[in-house]
């Protein structure tokens, strides 16, 4: 929601209820994200207060340079609300975190104990002076340093436990309301991807790992943190019946990537979306008539049957609309209840929509070679050659191009795959074809017989490679211009062909808000969502549209540029005017004027409807100590995930994995706008986050302190106060140059470098 739009729109009711709800979801950020804070202090300030600790300070927010929004006294404590909002902080006589006070603060209590102050008991006085006499150190009764180890063991670790204790209590009332999960089933499987070359499918569902149950999309995540080879347990659904297969696969981690992968996307549900039945393309006038068509059919309604076929999984629906790829499709919905199951009793609406086509521009890319071949596929045993690569990702052995099917060339690698599946469909199944590939400058022929896949990916293009589930090969798409057709004008002679994409001009503007009478007005912040999300890849050109420009780097410029042609340009409105550049070098660029068409040459698998982005199921408990339980194994399981990221750090996953303060918040405004216990799970898992962190043996963290008492306590002594300054000074720094980091990472996000 656009805030200006808000505040300077129609001042209808339905503006002033989007004003209140950006209002109350700040309102639960701030009281949220406070509280993990307010928390965790609370744990160290009421344990030290038990332990007879004098607490100067208890502030909300730092107070650099002294400078606070407010500040009250109540009893020997300071309270206040600093202007730095990175934490918050307890100071306790005799402790200090800054390395640069910690000598002062240790003398700060010596002098007190010391001194005459007629708060201090005779029997604290002659306590301290048995201590003189032993020539110990003698520090004021109520400070921090002269409690013994175990108090102080405990006042430090009480913030972390506050945080677990926290994070418990948010979980369980999660659960109390209950809240979705992605499940573990499949919905995409990106060519050449780990998941792919093993011969998983979109629909499958993975129901074990290595033995262990698997439930959530975040178990297979995880699952591949240590990049070794797993055995996965699959749920494969078919015509007839479930089958139970095992896979063996390895996840990898490419060049650019924020942690290893085996190459998958969760699946989509099939309850359409809370705000009613769409196609949704960035065309109002497509999206008009498709809200007109389906007004019918009920809001979060559920599919459940496509041409007459049941549909009683997205794996059912993943097969159906394979199926049916390039008919019309005939769709019917009941309502839904609670759970996202039908209503028993619910009335079917009907709708029936077209084969949804292609959308192309009228330049082909140029096809690559052979990047992988899928195992027990008719590739495998046909003789593709893949190309080799190194570690690094280097090409030390050349693959495979294709050249031609059935003796007729193949002028279009983006369509190529359902030229392949349309074969195989033709021939009621099964077709036998001849490739013809381009092997070391040799042309040479390959036959083989195909069978119409399950696994057919469509345009699906994954980090610059398309592949054919039929065949088993993936392969590489240059973005270079290999063809144009009478549709294209240019200013190059004799032609741009050979040329390298160097950028996509955009004439399309930010759609309107419609009508308040408009069939698509319900969706109108849907069209904008999609259209800044074409924004992500590129940026405005100032004249009414946008531009996508190439990285220099080559791998990031084949993604960038692929996925325009097989995916953002699918939201385009026909007709949308495009104008492309392209050169070799540092020569003068040629530039290519042509439009977005639909020619029916290629149909998308789905028809652009409107359903849930996953499939969830909802974790819900029944009475309270259920919740409890559960929430308990939420935090543990929370703290366990958190760990194995930070262990791998470096290694397996990327330091640009990390998410500053602006990531947090935007997460926790998102989650605040449900009506579940989502935003209560996202507090349990920052909540879990802080006490994993804090207790890293960090110095100037709370690990540190426990490391430093730790020392105390096997060698009956103090740390040397030189050596815990020096050691306090790098744990500054390290926390220092993490907080840039992070902050820089999430500066880089907003502007779209990442």
């Amino acid at each position: 929601m656009d805030f200006g739009l808000a505040l300077f729109g129609t001042g209808d009711a339905h503006s002033l209820h989007h004003i209140f709800t950006i209002v109350w979801r700040v309102l639960l950020v701030l009281i949220g994200v406070n509280a993990l804070i307010i928390v965790h202090e609370f744990g160290h300030f009421i344990v030290a207060r038990w332990c007879g600790v004098r607490c100067d300070k208890f502030y909300i927010w730092f107070d650099a340079y002294n400078f606070r929004f407010f500040r009250f006294k109540w009893g020997d404590t300071e309270y206040g609300l600093g202007w730095v909002p990175l934490g918050g902080y307890v100071k306790m006589l005799g402790q200090e975190d800054n390395p640069s006070q910690i000598k002062n603060e240790i003398e700060r209590a010596r002098l007190e104990a010391e001194s005459d102050d007629p708060a201090v008991s005779a029997e604290a006085r002659q306590r301290l002076a048995e201590q003189q006499r032993h020539q110990e150190e003698v520090y004021a009764p109520d400070s921090f340093l002269s409690k013994n180890v175990f108090q102080r063991m405990a006042i430090i670790s009480a913030g972390v436990i506050m945080n677990i204790i926290f994070a418990v209590f948010c979980a369980a009332w999660a659960y109390m309301l209950g809240f979705p999960e992605p499940t573990s089933r499949l919905g995409e499987v990106f060519p050449d991807s780990p998941a792919w070359q093993t011969g998983l499918v979109p629909g499958d569902r993975i129901t074990a790992i290595d033995g262990k149950p698997c439930r959530l999309f975040s178990d297979i995540r995880l699952a591949m943190l240590d990049r070794k080879q797993v055995d996965l347990t699959i749920e494969r659904r078919t015509d007839s019946s479930a089958e139970t297969i095992h896979k063996l696969i390895t996840p990898t981690m490419e060049k650019g990537q924020l942690a290893p992968t085996i190459g998958v996307y969760p699946s989509p549900a099939i309850q359409i979306a809370s705000a009613g039945p769409v196609c949704l393309t960035l065309d109002p006038a497509a999206m008009s008539e498709s809200a007109e068509t389906l007004k019918k059919i009920p809001r979060a309604g559920r599919l459940v049957a496509m041409n007459g076929e049941p549909v009683e999984t997205p794996a059912d629906y993943q097969h159906l609309a394979r199926k049916f790829l390039d008919t019309d499709i005939t769709y019917e919905f009941v309502p839904a209840g609670k759970n996202g199951e039908p209503e028993p009793d619910g009335e079917h609406v009907a709708a029936t929509l077209p084969p949804n086509p292609f959308a192309e521009t009228g330049i082909r890319l140029a096809m690559g070679e052979i990047t992988s071949v899928a195992e027990d596929s008719p590739a495998a045993g046909a003789g593709f050659r893949a190309a080799v690569r190194d570690e690094s990702g280097t090409i030390i052995e050349n693959g495979d191009v294709i050249a031609a099917v059935n003796n007729e060339p193949v002028l279009d690698p983006i369509l190529f795959p359902y030229q392949i599946h349309r074969l195989a469909v033709k021939g009621g199944g099964k077709a036998d074809i001849v490739l013809t590939v381009n092997r070391e400058g040799n042309e040479v022929d390959i036959p083989l017989s195909i069978t119409a896949s399950e696994s057919y990916t469509g345009t699906v293009s994954f980090r610059g490679r398309m592949a054919s589930s039929e065949i088993g090969i993936s392969y590489m798409v240059r973005p270079f211009i290999a063809g144009t057709d009478a549709s294209v004008s240019f200013d190059t002679e004799p032609s741009p062909i050979g040329l390298h994409i160097s950028s996509i001009e955009v004439g399309l503007t930010e759609p309107q808000a419609p009508e308040k009478d408009d069939p698509a007005s319900p969706y109108f912040e849907k069209i904008r969502q999609y259209y800044r999300s074409i924004l992500e890849i590129g940026k405005p050109n100032g004249s009414g549209g946008f531009i996508i420009e190439a990285p220099a780097e080559p791998e990031q410029a084949r993604d960038k540029i692929l996925s325009f042609f097989t995916d953002y340009i699918n939201y385009l409105p026909s007709g949308t005017p495009l104008v492309i550049r392209a050169g070799i070098g540092s020569e003068p660029q040629a530039v290519l004027k042509t439009a977005v068409t639909r020619p029916g040459n290629a149909y998308q698998i789905d028809r652009s409807l409107a359903f849930d982005y996953t499939e969830t199921q909802i974790a819900s408990s029944g009475n309270l100590l259920q919740a409890l339980a559960a929430g308990w194994a939420k935090t543990v399981d929370s703290m366990g995930a958190i760990y194995r990221q930070l262990v791998n750090i470096g290694r397996n996953v990327s330091a640009k994995a990390f998410g500053g303060p602006v990531m947090i918040v935007d997460i926790a405004y998102k989650a605040a706008g449900s009506k579940d216990g989502t935003f209560l799970l996202f507090l349990c898992l920052i909540s879990a986050n802080l006490a994993v962190v804090n207790i890293l043996p960090i110095p100037v963290l709370d690990g540190g302190h426990l490391l430093f008492l730790i020392y105390e306590l096997i060698f009956r002594k103090r740390p040397n106060e030189t050596v815990q300054v020096i050691l306090s000074y790098i744990g500054l720094f390290l926390i220092l140059g993490l907080m840039i980091w992070v902050i820089f990472l999430d500066i880089a996000r907003v502007a779209g470098l990442m």
